[in-house]
């Protein structure tokens, strides 16, 4: 697709995703109407609409050649500059009768035991489709854990329910007992790694190895005046005795 068709197209899919349905990807803006690149374009690689493939390339470039792009970025963030038709939390009465949450496996012992107390905004993100919430939690995992909240459980804990959009539910706390979801399992042990297998060397007729030993340790050096034991004692015999009797013995 040429690059002058390909931008324009791209233009009506971020003023779409950003400016009106971000919910329908899975996404939630803050509170100035900005999400993270990098979760919109892993919302769009899942996506890929009208066989569009959004790069970070393809955002910087509409930026500097299309003055009408209708969005803007700051630092790692990105909005639609239109957001009269953006979805906000709000206070619902009705909702499903259960939701769906993912989360990664390394906390999934640790929410088991403790819940999720206070998370960061925009909170809880649960969904009524266990497919959506999957979707979301393999952004941050490849292998999320679902789990599946009770709403009528989380309002008599104290807890609080928005709804964001058509597709998404806002909490502000997951206490324990509001939810159920698979087992801990248990790591297996790791088996010991077998040593390395020994590399034979094969003999070859007229070939010569060469066996290296370890280097002895070397024998001080001597100084000049320094001689073995037995010869100072066969010196010392042949030394003549200083006596009384000295002149006979010459």
């Amino acid at each position: 697709m040429a690059a002058t068709r390909k931008l324009p197209r791209i233009t009506k899919l971020l003023s779409y995703v950003l400016g009106r349905q971000p919910d329908e990807f899975g996404l939630v803006t803050d509170a100035d109407g900005y999400v993270k690149i990098k979760s919109l374009l892993q919302a769009m690689a899942e996506e890929q609409l009208a066989g569009v493939q959004i790069r970070r390339g393809d955002i910087n470039e509409l930026l500097v050649s299309s003055p009408e792009a209708a969005i803007e970025m700051e630092a790692e963030r990105i909005r639609a500059i239109d957001r009269t038709h953006l979805p906000r939390p709000e206070v619902c009465d009705q909702w499903p009768g259960q939701l769906f949450v993912s989360i990664r496996r390394r906390a999934h012992g640790r929410v088991l035991e403790y819940g999720i107390p206070s998370p960061e905004p925009p909170g809880v993100i649960m969904s009524a489709s266990g497919e959506m919430a999957l979707r979301i939690g393999r952004r941050r995992d490849p292998e999320p854990v679902l789990l599946t909240v009770q709403p009528q459980a989380l309002i008599k804990a104290g807890a609080s329910i928005l709804r964001y959009g058509q597709h998404l539910f806002l909490a502000t706390a997951l206490p324990p007992g509001t939810f159920t979801g698979p087992p801990l399992q248990k790591e297996k042990p790791q088996a010991p790694k077998a040593p390395p297998p020994a590399v034979k060397t094969e003999a070859h007729p007229g070939s010569f190895y060469l066996k290296l030993e370890p280097d002895r340790p070397r024998r001080p050096r001597r100084g000049k005046n320094e001689d073995p034991e037995w010869k100072r004692a066969r010196r010392e015999k042949r030394r003549p005795r200083v006596g009384k009797n000295f002149d006979d013995q010459f």
